[in-house]
Formats: structure tokens, C-alpha cells, sequence
């Protein structure tokens, strides 16, 4: 069944009882069930299907519980329309031929509760009742009762539809009619059925088709819940006075065990009456009891589990945003011990058009590439507005993703429901270029970087190279990136970042630039100017010292030759960074030589000794000799520093004289000297 709900309906419910926590089934059932249905001016009408609308965004469920709990000390009966379920002329006979016995005991197919006793058993008897006591089968099953006696009725226990004097004995049509008892439904909802189809009243047969009467009575398994159905009773005076007063037999109701307790129908205990013509009639004898305490109902969304529970009251309200199945599930207990679980459903179907997204990409793309989303609709007349998660607001959506992405689109209609649909846009599988090289360098350190790409087929690297390796030298922090195409078409990029130290900064100042060798020494002083160094190393390019080279900061130099000297200072930071500098210093040498012509060697500290003397003589090549006037070699020196005292090689004083003298040299800047001359020895 479906109902569309107009958009005004205030909304979903069920009661659960009529009467709170007491059972009080429907009319047409006496099976445990939970239900939902729609509520219209006060009255619940169960409902399969809703129509939801936007406009009233709030729909209210409310469960109905058919059930019982745990008791059936006492029943209450009332009429319900006649209208059995079940056949008068189904079942198996129950083999009743003889007038006022009791039948064979039939088990039952399942356990019923009956004034507080479970039972497994009955015991029809051919006078319209059912004992749940054990009664033997062919023995006397009379019809009697004592109105102001305990037990009114002969026999405790029973159930009574119709118990009357009737006589299986005889049939309206023989072939056809009987006693039936049959099992009807499946667990845990059977029925177990007896039907009495056209038994002949005794002491009536033959008198008239009047005189067969038809009764149903049925025991429900979940509910314990009796009912009796009659189609025909023609009543009479029993021929045998049977009852205590001899007329008006015919009896619908209950009796317990001890016969203290009787429920018959309203007017249906004695009473002369009657079911004629199409009259039909119908009795309903229900537990009364509270539900069972331990019960639970639980509401469900779309399926039944732990992960999909919504709630547990009675009332559920809803708000769904696409076609929910809600499902209503109760649990319990009854008085016959058995455990139901009850399942009613209710589809709330929100009509929203469907819509669809159809992507321009035909399968993978390259990053970048544009692509075109548009929304498609039967019934894109109703859409009032588009909002796509890239931001777009109208039916076409352009992207140009760079990597796969999943594009949503929620539209809106007239009647403010939303739809929402997705569509993907897959980037092919890419492989992005391997830059190796060095990360970190000293500033003006050439650097090699090698893109590798295994799919790769050309390369741009933003310097402008168009080879897998680069070489750079970079004096700043620099980016290098390269885009490699790759065979499917797309091209991939990376970068890779040169971190560049900064070098220290050297510099000195030579004190003084230009220095002239004074008896053979030239000293320069190198005052260190440079920033940021934490180690030197200096180079005087005096390729005629030993003593070359200086790790101080500030270190000092002695020249001996003339000439260019090109200073070279090298610094070293923190980070290992180096820098260079250079300055080149004029190294002279001024040239003079002094030849006395007497000397008085006589040891009174005053002209002692023949020393000439003079400045820029290599002292590497000099040599001086001095000779008699006969030739003969008095002293003979290669060092320029030293002196002739005035005496021979073997010590002894040379007399007074003349002597020669030959004084051969080359000077520092490179010029060959010779002096001859002749020098007075005086005493």
C-alpha cells in the first residue's frame, strides 16, 4: 500500500495501546506485531510508504506494539467482527463419532498459556469444548451446569466454543462435514484451529438443516489470545434435560482450573441465544496483562544493526535527506515463554529528481587539462541553484585539476530538497623528475645537477637547458626546476633548491706597500682587514725565504731581495667557506759602496780594519781579495760583511804599504760590480 502524504499532514505516529501497558490487539489479528502509521485527525492508520516533502522537513514515527507479557491470570472478552481467517471445513478430523465422549488428547504445536499454566495438550471433547486437562479418551463428556455451584461448569479448565449438547453422531452432509482441527500460519504466529462444521443438535437430527450448528474456535501461539467465530446456532431445549433447568443451552467462555474464575461472553451463558442467517458473530478473550518489562523497542535506519540503531523511544522524528527505510523492531517475552522479535517497516520517500554528472574527460587526464562537469536533469526546470565543491555556481563546472579529484555538486530545487551527485577526474600515473646534486655550496662553488625521469623523453630546466644535467654556480640560494615530458603525453616538474653560504670577506693592508731593503732587510707588516674569517693563510711570494707562509691574522714579512712580490691572502669561515685576495709589493734596494783607501790596524778601536761597506749587494755573490805589491795573496773573503785586519793568512803583522786590492759583486738588482784600487796599511 502507498499513501502519498499532502504537504500540510502533521506528520507520522502509532499509538501503542489503547489501554497503556495493557494488550489490546487490532481487529483482525491476535499475532504479536509493530507497526507504524500515519495519524489523521486523532486515528492511526497503518502505512507502508510516505511521500516526504522539503516544505515540512520534520516527519514523526511512532510505534504500535501488538503484543503481550507475561501473565494470563484473568482475560477480558469482547465482540470482534466475524471474519475468520481460517476455513470451517480445513483441517484433519479429530475422529468424533460418538455422542458425549472425549477425543483422542492432541498435542499442541506449540506451548500455550492458559490462566497462568503452560500447556502442550488439549483435549477436545464432542460437545463443543477443549479441556487442557488430561481427560481419557472415550469417556463421558456430558453437558451440565450449576449455576450457584464451584465450579458452575462440570468440567475445569476448559475452553468453551460452543459447549452445548450436540451430537457428532450426525451431520448435515455426512461426506463433507466434521470435526477438524488444524495448524494454520508459521512461528511464532500459528493458529491452532478446531472447527465444528454442521453438528447436529441432540435429539434434533432429522428435523430440519436449522438444527446443524457451525463454530470455530482458535488458539493463537504468540499472543495466547482465544478466539470464537459462529456462523450458525440454532438453540433449543436439550431432549434430555441435560442442564440443570432443562433450555437455553449454549455457552462461549473460560473456566480455570479450579473453577473459580469463568469468563463467558456478554449474553452468551445460558441464556437462549441464537445465530441465524447471516448474522455472524465473534468473540476475542485476551490476556490481561502488563507487557513484558524486559521488552525493547528499537527504531532502525535502512537495515537492522548495531551500527544503523537510531533510538529507543516510541517516537522517532526524522528528517531524511534521500528515500530512508525505517524500520521498528520490538523484542520481548510472552506468557508462554517464547522470545519474539517484531519488524515493521515505513519507506519515507523524499522526491527529489534524480540528476546526473557527465564528465567531458574521456578516461585518464594530464594535469591542467580542462575538463567540463555539467549537471544533467529531467527536470531542470525545478533547479533553483548549483553549488559544485570547486566553487562554481552553474550547471557547467570548468576544472583543471592537478591531481585526481573528486568534484561534488549539490542542487537545489523549488521545494528546497537537495540532490547531490559526484564525478571524479583521474590523473594519469605520473612520475616526477629525481634531482640529485649538491644541496648546500659555498658561494661561486660550481654545482652539477642530474634530473632523472624513467619515462621521461625531453627535458627544460628553467635556466634554459634542455639536457637531463645541468652545471651551475649559483652566489645566492637558488630554485632549480625541470619539467620532464614523459611518453604518455604529460609533463611532470620538480625543483630542487641550492642552499649558497656566503663566503668571508678578505682583505689586508700592507704596511708599508713599497719597502727598501735596509742591510738586507725589508720588513713588511700585513695589518688583516678581512670579515667573518676564523682561519688565514698567507703567501708572501718571496721565493727567497724559507719562511714563505704565516697562519696568523695579521702577520709581518722580511724582504731581502728587490722586486714584485704578489701577497696572496686566503680566508676560511665557519661554514668552510673561502676567499682570496692578492696585493703586490715593490721590494727595492737602493744601491751605494764605500772603499776606504787607509786603515791602522793598531788596536785602538779606531780604523782598525780594511771593511768596505754598502747597500743592494747580493750577499750570495761577492768576493773580495787583497794582494802585496809583489802579488802575492794576503786575504781572500766571499762574504761582504767581513773585514781585513792587516795581518797574513798564518797571523803575522803585514808591514807598512801599499796593497791591492780587487772587490768583485753582483748587486740585488743584478748588476755585476768591480772595484781594483790600492788601500795604505799605516801603523
Amino acid at each position: 500500500m502507498t499513501i502519498s502524504a499532502p504537504t500540510s499532514a502533521p506528520g507520522w505516529a502509532a499509538t501503542i495501546s489503547c489501554v497503556p501497558d495493557i494488550f489490546n490487539p487490532e481487529d483482525g489479528t491476535a499475532c504479536p506485531e509493530v507497526s507504524v502509521g500515519q495519524v489523521i485527525n486523532g486515528t492511526i492508520t497503518k502505512i507502508d510508504t510516505v511521500q516526504f516533502s522539503c516544505d515540512n522537513p520534520i516527519v514523526m514515527l511512532e510505534a504500535n506494539y501488538v503484543a503481550t507479557g507475561q501473565y494470563t491470570n484473568d482475560y477480558m472478552v469482547y465482540s470482534i467482527p466475524f471474519g475468520s481467517p481460517f476455513a470451517f471445513n480445513s483441517g484433519t478430523s479429530i475422529s468424533a463419532t460418538a455422542d458425549d465422549n472425549w477425543v483422542t488428547a492432541v498435542p499442541l504445536p506449540f506451548n500455550f498459556s492458559f490462566f497462568g499454566q503452560i500447556y502442550t495438550t488439549a483435549y477436545p471433547g464432542a460437545n463443543g469444548l477443549i479441556s487442557l486437562s488430561p481427560q481419557p479418551s472415550g469417556s463421558f463428556c456430558k453437558f451440565s451446569y450449576i449455576p450457584t455451584a464451584i465450579p458452575k461448569y462440570n468440567y475445569q479448565n476448559c475452553i468453551y466454543g460452543v459447549y452445548e449438547d450436540i451430537d457428532p453422531r450426525y451431520y448435515l452432509n455426512p461426506a463433507v462435514d466434521d470435526i477438524r482441527m488444524d495448524v494454520l500460519g508459521t512461528s511464532p504466529c500459528r493458529a491452532f484451529v478446531f472447527n465444528y462444521l454442521n453438528v447436529g443438535l441432540f435429539g434434533k437430527q432429522g428435523q430440519g438443516n436449522d438444527w446443524y450448528n457451525t463454530y470455530q474456535m482458535v488458539m493463537y501461539e504468540g499472543t495466547n489470545i482465544i478466539e470464537v467465530h459462529i456462523k450458525h446456532r440454532k438453540c433449543c431445549a436439550s431432549t434430555n434435560g441435560g442442564s440443570t433447568n432443562g433450555t437455553n443451552e449454549g455457552i462461549v467462555g473460560l473456566q480455570n482450573l479450579s473453577g473459580s474464575q469463568e469468563v463467558i461472553a456478554p449474553g452468551r451463558g445460558m441464556t437462549g441465544w441464537e445465530v441465524l442467517g447471516t448474522n455472524y458473530e465473534a468473540w476475542r478473550f485476551v490476556p490481561i496483562t502488563p507487557l513484558d518489562e524486559q521488552g525493547e523497542l528499537t527504531w532502525y535506519e535502512n537495515t537492522v544493526s548495531p551500527a544503523t540503531a537510531l533510538g529507543h523511544n516510541k517516537k522517532l522524528p526524522v528528517s531524511p535527506d534521500t528515500t530512508t527505510r525505517y524500520i521498528a523492531e520490538y523484542t520481548f517475552t510472552n506468557a508462554a515463554g517464547d522470545e519474539f522479535q517484531l519488524l515493521d517497516t515505513v519507506l519515507v520517500v523524499v522526491d527529489i529528481p534524480s540528476i546526473i554528472v557527465v564528465n567531458s574527460a574521456n578516461g585518464e587526464i594530464c594535469p591542467g587539462d580542462s575538463v567540463y562537469l555539467d549537471v544533467n536533469c529531467q527536470e531542470a526546470n525545478r533547479i533553483v541553484s548549483y553549488e559544485w565543491s570547486s566553487g562554481a555556481t552553474e550547471s557547467r563546472c570548468l576544472v583543471k585539476p592537478d591531481v585526481s579529484t573528486n568534484y561534488t555538486v549539490t542542487v537545489t530545487f523549488d521545494n528546497r530538497c537537495t540532490a547531490t551527485m559526484s564525478s571524479s577526474v583521474t590523473i594519469k600515473p605520473l612520475e616526477y623528475p629525481q634531482i640529485t646534486g649538491d644541496s648546500v655550496v659555498c658561494q661561486g662553488h660550481p654545482v652539477t645537477l642530474n634530473a632523472v625521469t624513467i619515462d621521461g623523453i625531453s627535458y627544460q630546466w628553467n635556466t634554459g637547458a634542455v639536457t637531463s644535467t645541468i652545471h651551475v654556480t649559483p652566489f645566492d640560494t637558488t630554485e632549480y626546476t625541470v619539467t620532464s615530458t614523459l611518453q604518455n603525453g604529460c609533463t611532470t616538474s620538480s625543483t630542487y633548491v641550492v642552499n649558497v653560504w656566503a663566503n668571508p670577506m678578505a682583505s689586508f693592508i700592507p704596511d708599508p706597500p713599497l719597502v727598501y731593503v735596509e742591510n738586507g732587510v725589508g720588513t713588511v707588516n700585513f695589518n688583516d682587514n678581512s670579515m667573518d674569517a676564523i682561519t688565514w693563510h698567507w703567501n708572501f711570494g718571496d721565493q727567497y725565504s724559507l719562511d714563505n707562509t704565516s697562519m696568523l691574522p695579521s702577520p709581518s714579512h722580511i724582504y731581502t731581495h728587490p722586486g714584485f712580490f704578489n701577497v696572496v691572502q686566503t680566508v676560511k669561515n665557519e661554514n668552510g667557506c673561502v676567499d682570496s685576495v692578492s696585493y703586490r709589493i715593490t721590494v727595492e734596494v737602493p744601491f751605494f759602496y764605500y772603499i776606504p783607501n787607509a786603515f791602522t790596524p793598531n788596536n785602538d778601536g779606531v780604523n782598525d780594519v780594511f771593511a768596505p761597506k754598502g747597500e743592494g749587494v747580493d750577499p750570495d755573490k761577492f768576493e773580495m781579495t787583497l794582494y802585496d805589491r809583489f802579488g802575492k795573496l794576503m786575504f781572500r773573503t766571499r762574504t761582504p760583511y767581513d773585514y781585513w785586519d792587516g795581518k797574513t793568512s798564518t797571523g803575522q803583522l803585514c808591514p807598512l804599504g801599499a796593497y791591492v786590492y780587487v772587490i768583485n759583486f753582483t748587486t740585488l738588482d743584478g748588476e755585476v760590480k768591480e772595484y781594483t784600487g790600492t788601500v795604505t796599511l799605516v801603523r
